[in-house]
């Protein structure tokens, strides 16, 4: 056992009094992954979790896993807000080892909001270390949560979904990858007939609940159940959208998904500022996110396109930065600007 992920570890202690939570407006901000319709969303949750006596309860998981050297924690923080209280779970030596957050699980997406919510992050969290992630098994999948208009199947979703990669593995932290993200997999459309989460039994049809996260992954396009069982019936079913972007459609195209995922990996591993640097974001245009990580090895200027129109951004404050190859995705300059496709990504060396 390398480690354990810890669920909504922020819901470890209720109040020994058992206090009833105050009641909530119901037109009042619900966290992320919460639907107004669900009785959760009736109440201010200050007595049934993110207690104070939680700290105490983190200290003596730290200190079993520190008799395991080399294993980690992983929390799960679901909070009206979720970022204090992730910086709070992961300060010195005696608590969470990362924890990540509902913030980039939301419905939105675009530079100002990724850019605001690492600046809160980052402003917090201290001697700790970030954590980030676009999905889970209780959101929507990524791909169609924050980009629904994009055609399934077309070249733009799947440089969407390259994005939301680069993106990712580009910001200061440990990156958490939901299976499935690395194929560019939609969310499914399960029938209700074939509904297996309570959630969506119980909710629909306000709320389709949380199946269309939780399928099987496709391994292979032309077998049944594609690979993923040989015989009988998975838990839930596998959609056709899924089935045409099986492992073995993308395996050895190396302008996949997958390819892509795989070739940025491996030359992530070569470049230790995205590693361990720090970060310091940039002022940039709108739909543009810019930020240069940096360690004692290298420094780096990261720029990202997160519209669907042709972008630039101006290199006049990066004079002798040189354009890095070999990340999957292609940019030109021109009279001293960077010209990036709708989705595109621009790495270069400081």
């Amino acid at each position: 056992v390398d480690g354990f992920r810890l669920d909504t570890i922020n819901f470890l202690v209720h109040d020994q009094k058992l206090r009833d939570n105050p009641a909530r407006a119901l037109d009042e901000h619900l966290d992320v992954g919460v639907f107004a319709n669900n009785p959760y969303a009736y109440q201010y949750h200050v007595y049934d979790k993110s207690r104070p006596e939680n700290i105490a309860v983190l200290n003596r998981i730290r200190a079993l896993m520190d008799r395991y050297p080399g294993s980690i924690t992983v929390g799960e923080i679901g909070d009206d807000d979720s970022v204090s209280r992730a910086c709070e779970y992961v300060q010195g030596q005696d608590r969470l080892h990362i924890a990540y957050t509902f913030n980039l699980l939301h419905d939105k997406f675009g530079a100002d909001f990724i850019r605001t919510t690492v600046e809160e992050l980052e402003s917090q969290i201290k001697e700790g270390w970030p954590c980030w992630s676009f999905g889970n098994h209780d959101t929507p999948r990524a791909l169609t949560r924050l980009a629904p208009h994009l055609k399934e199947g077309s070249p733009e979703q799947d440089q969407f979904a390259k994005l939301l990669m680069a993106i990712l593995f580009s910001l200061r932290g440990t990156v958490i990858v939901y299976q499935g993200e690395e194929l560019g997999l939609p969310e499914a459309n399960v029938p209700f007939e074939k509904f297996q989460d309570p959630y969506g039994i119980t909710f629909y049809p306000e709320y389709k609940g949380r199946d269309g996260c939780r399928t099987p992954i496709p391994w292979n396009q032309n077998q049944s159940n594609s690979g993923f069982s040989k015989e009988g019936s998975p838990w839930l079913p596998i959609t056709q959208e899924h089935t045409r972007r099986a492992v073995d459609t993308q395996e050895d195209d190396s302008i996949s998904v997958l390819g892509t995922y795989q070739r940025f990996l491996k030359w992530r591993k070569n470049h230790p500022a995205l590693q361990h640097g720090d970060i310091t974001l940039i002022d940039a245009p709108k739909d543009i996110l810019a930020f240069v990580r940096g360690c004692e090895e290298e420094k780096m200027l990261i720029v990202f396109n997160t519209s669907e129109k042709d972008a630039s951004f101006s290199l006049s404050n990066f004079p002798t930065m040189t354009p890095l190859e070999g990340t999957g995705f292609n940019t030109e300059i021109v009279d001293g600007y960077v010209k990036l496709p709708p989705f595109g990504a621009f790495f270069a060396k400081l």
